[in-house]
């Protein structure tokens, strides 16, 4: 017996609050006046139903979610005698106030939408959703707010969530760049988001052979999360591109086993241990080390649209064990073979593939963003027994127009080395920390190395982060030192000046495993920033004075998603 009922429905999981989906019967005002007791009022962020019960009216009050009585009552019930008209303690329910769960407060909804919290082992999340015709602006995690419970801290430093914004008529996102002859596409609005799906037709496929292929914008700002642009629809473009005027060459070649050949035109997929004019000749090709530094290298025939790579580990003789296997590796690019630029996707500025798990099986990897290439360099970076390798590249001839502009300027010339001769002088392989990860990369005069403890290991020294320096050109490091000890914490703390806002980023090797690919933030430094790729993490340092802007997804001078500690 109430004069308004509501009902709140959680669009996040389909649950509704308090009373359910079901609305009580309506009788006529004139039922209600003939009562001598009237319906008692809901409190602020409440609801109250009133039922009769014998000679009694019986309403019972309860606080919608996120919130409780300040009587620390679940419930509360006020009692009428329909008779006399009297309440036995009143007809005022008690007031609504903010629930805490632990030392966590939780956060008010945000105006013209609703917020639901739940606890996830020792944090407390709670995601808001906006009403029909709302949405949230732009902002890193400003739909998600995470506190630990301990404490009471909240990751980014706020509980309170953003305004969300009424959705004008006007829609900010503009068409797709598709080809209307060969693809069609289909959009749909989705909260504040334009969703579209969009299909080759005519016979015609995406040469990343993806069937569907979506791309979301956001309707407030017209900005498309992984830009407008599609892949191409193509007949076919998996054509095998290595052929026998293709030139091998690499970092360097293995002369350790008296008699056997490890040149790099062993690297050739169809290589296999055979004997060639009384020379034995390997499955495969195999470097000098195995370090980060290893590379091998093919020039092609022409100018090529590099589409996918297809690796095999090294092929052995009949009952030889050896596992000479690369299972993760990088790409490089080059149109000149001297400016090489790493391959990334949409989401990774320098993606790792997976490579093969033994010497026996093919694995195939396509490109999510085919490239224009004449050569193509394999950086192995993590293997079995030792680095080994065979691969064949997939695509077709490139045309004019899909050649690509190099972006990432490397000073290290490709060298031709073949059993007997001698590898030019390199940076000495530094070995990563114990209970630790290294990661490193050419940056035109200087090799970088970065180290990372893992998961709930750090410095002794109190850094985040450290890095290496070898010069390139006297194949010096700047210190002879090894990396510091990783112990595990709460042995130190670390400090820096410039710290992430969100929540999101990379505080250990191992957190790209639970990671979508991308660029992400390191928890303690915004100087670096780690590329997650397949469950792998690979930290990177932005250009001196820079920091990683996480919206953006690069090094800025300065950064919306990092605040000073």
């Amino acid at each position: 017996m109430t004069l308004l009922e509501r009902r709140v429905c959680d669009v996040i999981d389909g649950h509704w609050f308090n009373g359910g989906n079901t609305l009580p019967q309506c009788v006529s005002k004139e039922s209600l006046s003939s009562e001598n007791c009237r319906p008692t009022h809901p409190p602020e962020n409440g609801i109250v139903r009133c039922e009769h019960k014998d000679t009694r009216l019986v309403c019972t009050g309860t606080c919608d979610d996120g919130y409780t009585f300040v009587t620390h009552e679940t419930t509360a019930t006020r009692i009428c005698d329909v008779t006399s008209g009297e309440w036995e303690s009143g007809n005022v329910l008690p007031a609504c106030k903010v629930a805490v769960v632990g030392n966590c407060t939780l956060p008010s909804p945000p105006r013209n939408g609703m917020s639901k919290c739940i606890v996830q082992g020792s944090e407390l999340v709670c995601t808001a959703v906006c009403f029909h015709g709302y949405a949230l602006p732009v902002a890193l995690d400003n739909a998600k707010h995470v506190c630990t419970i301990a404490d009471g801290v909240w990751y980014d430093g706020m509980f309170s969530f953003q305004t969300c914004q009424a959705i004008t008529a006007t829609d900010q996102c503009r068409f797709l760049n598709v080809s209307r002859d060969t693809a069609a596409s289909t959009c749909h609005q989705h909260g504040a988001d334009l969703v579209c799906d969009v299909e080759c037709t005519n016979g015609f496929t995406f040469e990343t052979h993806d069937v569907t292929v979506k791309r979301i914008c956001d309707r407030l700002t017209g900005t498309w999360y992984t830009g407008s642009s599609v892949p191409r629809c193509v007949s076919t473009c998996e054509e095998h591109l290595i052929s026998g005027n293709s030139i091998f060459s690499a970092s360097s070649s293995w002369t350790g086993l008296a008699g056997v050949y490890f040149g790099p035109d062993r690297a050739r997929l169809t290589s296999g241990p055979e004997t060639v004019k009384n020379q034995n000749l390997s499955g495969g090709w195999r470097p000098a080390n195995d370090d980060l530094g290893q590379f091998i290298q093919v020039k092609l025939e022409r100018l090529s649209r590099i589409t996918g790579i297809v690796t095999k580990g090294r092929g052995v003789s009949s009952g030889d064990t050896a596992q000479d296997v690369v299972t993760r590796f990088r790409v490089l690019y080059s149109t000149d073979g001297r400016s090489f630029v790493p391959y990334g996707s949409e989401t990774v500025t320098d993606m790792f593939f997976s490579g093969n798990r033994n010497t026996c099986n093919e694995k195939v990897n396509w490109f999510s963003c085919p490239f224009a290439a004449l050569y193509v360099r394999i950086n192995p970076i993590d293997w079995k027994d030792h680095i080994g390798l065979r691969f064949e590249l997939l695509g077709c001839p490139a045309s004019e127009e899909s050649v690509l502009t190099t972006s990432f300027i490397s000073n290290t010339t490709p060298t031709t080395v073949t059993s007997g001769t001698s590898p030019e002088p390199m940076c000495n392989s530094i070995l990563p920390p114990k209970n630790g990860v290294i990661n490193c990369e050419d940056r035109g005069t200087s090799l970088v190395c970065t180290a990372l403890c893992k998961n709930g290991w750090a410095f002794t020294t109190g850094d985040f982060l450290v890095n290496k320096r070898c010069d390139l050109n006297t194949h010096t490091w700047t210190d002879d030192q090894p990396f510091p000890a990783c112990y595990r914490l709460p042995y130190v703390t670390t400090t820096t000046s410039l710290k992430p806002m969100t929540h999101d980023c990379i505080g250990s090797a191992d957190d790209c495993h639970r990671k979508v690919n991308g660029d992400y933030h390191t928890c303690d430094n915004c100087h670096y920033f780690a590329s997650c790729s397949e469950g792998y993490t690979y930290v990177r340092e932005c250009p001196d004075n820079l920091v990683f802007d996480a919206v953006i997804g690069s090094c800025q001078y300065r950064s919306t998603t990092c605040t000073e500690l």
